[in-house]
């Protein structure tokens, strides 16, 4: 048995599998070996997986990691009756997957029988050798070390949880994504909401006042403004990564436009004169070069609800949702936050920033009713200051490099204390608390009503006011230099 399995080179690295019998015990009672926080933020690649069970509950349990958050990029599954005897008669002539799921019933010799007639099939045979996964009703410390050192991926007494047969799949990807880094998708609730403004300034001062080395992504092909708003002028940008046939770390690493020493741009193509293709299968490789090249990286993501958006929400280690005191914002941001909340139910919910609150003369939601409708705190409540804001857009700086002290900086910083206890947590609490409004339609009225019931207030223009009238010509020639010439 081991010398057929070894002939055919099913051997992988299994040095993370048993540091001791404790270890080992775990695995056998459906606990995973590390903590479930080492695999959450795992995106498994774009593989097949087949299932062959025996009892409803396996069944189950399989169904459930198919729909896991880890395997947004899953290419195709199949999950059949008949456990591995079945699965034996199916791979004499037919295509193998990446993975294969057996369920047996049978005692250590015979398990170990079907694996030599496994061994005979396309799962070994073929070109690209599947990952196979036992599923048995033999709970032996010995047994299990015999398998994995036959090649086995990994070993479960039946019938598995979907957390520990979940946890055995992302472990065999565990090593490709063990060194790549965190990322921090910001996305807004509604178009103006000022996203792109505080992806800016969070990643700067995450940059320049904790010391991370940041990459800063703008993902909004057509109207990104992050090159713009720094005073950074980039020969290349993600569009070139999207035209490129392929592309990887070091590929993504010549297209950083340095910013700071600890913060780089990966700047938008900012024109409107091509379209590109964004298909998961484009944008997956880039955001896994993205995680490679960089210990952190803020997402600004462009106001769309698509796959590779969704895809990237769902695996990014800290979500921000931007709204702004207004209904539909409110609307917008508690329908995002509850999606996005299922998508992530193994993890904390995203976290939420009310900005532009206090413009003169202009009804707001208050926070509370936020609240009321999400069940969650904001993270910040970032105040309007037209004349800080329209100073660090002038110049071409972040807010806190104006005005430090500011009530906004404070708040941004707020928000990269939280960014930093997320990405250096080893176990995260919950932040969610579900919310008494469950009528989504009758709290909206009510907050409607509060508004209806203000009064109007008419009010002089402030010196802020008149100060967003003034030319901005630094804003202007910056705009004009950076400009390339359009694409043939």
């Amino acid at each position: 048995m081991a010398h057929t399995w070894a002939v055919l080179g099913i051997f992988r690295d299994f040095a993370w599998r048993l540091n001791d019998l404790s270890d080992a015990l775990l695995v056998l009672d459906q606990q995973p070996v590390r903590p479930m926080s080492d695999t959450r933020f795992i995106t498994v690649p774009r593989i097949t997986i087949d299932g062959w069970y025996l009892t409803p509950e396996t069944k189950k349990a399989v169904e459930e990691v198919m729909r896991a958050r880890q395997m947004v990029r899953l290419k195709s599954h199949s999950i059949e009756p008949g456990g591995i005897v079945e699965a034996i008669k199916h791979y004499v002539d037919a295509g193998a997957p990446d993975v294969l799921i057996v369920e047996t019933r049978g005692g250590q010799d015979e398990i170990l029988e079907q694996l030599v007639n496994l061994s005979k099939t396309t799962v070994v045979t073929s070109k690209v050798v599947s990952k196979v996964i036992v599923i048995g009703s033999v709970n032996d410390i010995n047994f299990y070390r015999r398998l994995l050192t036959e090649g086995i991926a990994a070993y479960l007494v039946g019938p598995p949880t979907a957390e520990a047969l979940l946890d055995s799949i992302v472990r065999i990807y565990d090593n490709e994504n063990r060194k790549r880094g965190n990322i921090i998708a910001v996305i807004g609730a509604s178009g103006g909401a000022g996203t792109s403004c505080l992806a800016q300034n969070v990643a700067w001062q995450l940059a320049e006042k904790h010391g991370q080395k940041t990459l800063l992504v703008d993902a909004d092909l057509a109207f990104g403004s992050c090159g713009l708003n720094l005073d950074t002028t980039a020969e290349q940008d993600i569009g070139d990564a999207l035209d490129a046939d392929r592309v990887d770390a070091q590929f993504l690493s010549k297209i950083f436009a340095p910013i700071t020493d600890n913060l780089d741009l990966l700047a938008s193509p900012s024109t409107v004169g091509r379209l590109y293709a964004t298909t998961p299968e484009k944008i997956e490789p880039i955001i896994d070069a993205i995680r490679e090249a960089s210990t952190l990286a803020v997402i600004d993501l462009p106001h769309q609800w698509n796959v590779w958006t969704n895809n990237i929400l769902k695996t990014a280690k800290e979500v921000i949702v931007v709204t702004t005191p207004d209904l539909a914002s409110l609307q917008n941001a508690r329908n995002i936050i509850k999606q996005i909340a299922l998508y992530r139910s193994d993890v904390t919910p995203p976290i939420y920033v009310i900005n532009g609150v206090g413009m003169s003369r202009r009804q707001e939601v208050k926070p509370e009713a936020f609240v009321e409708a999400i069940g969650l705190e904001p993270a910040a409540i970032v105040p309007h200051e037209s004349r800080l804001f329209s100073q660090a857009m002038n110049d071409g700086k972040p807010v806190a490099f104006i005005e430090d002290s500011s009530a906004p900086a404070k708040q941004f910083d707020e928000i990269c204390k939280i960014v930093l206890a997320s990405i250096g947590a080893g176990t995260e609490t919950s932040r969610f608390q579900p919310s008494n409004a469950t009528h989504e339609f009758t709290l909206l009225a009510k907050v409607r009503g509060s508004l209806q019931q203000s009064k109007n207030r008419t009010t002089t223009l402030d010196q802020s006011d008149t100060d967003r009238q003034e030319p901005r010509l630094g804003l202007l020639s910056r705009l004009l230099r950076r400009r390339k010439p359009a694409l043939q």
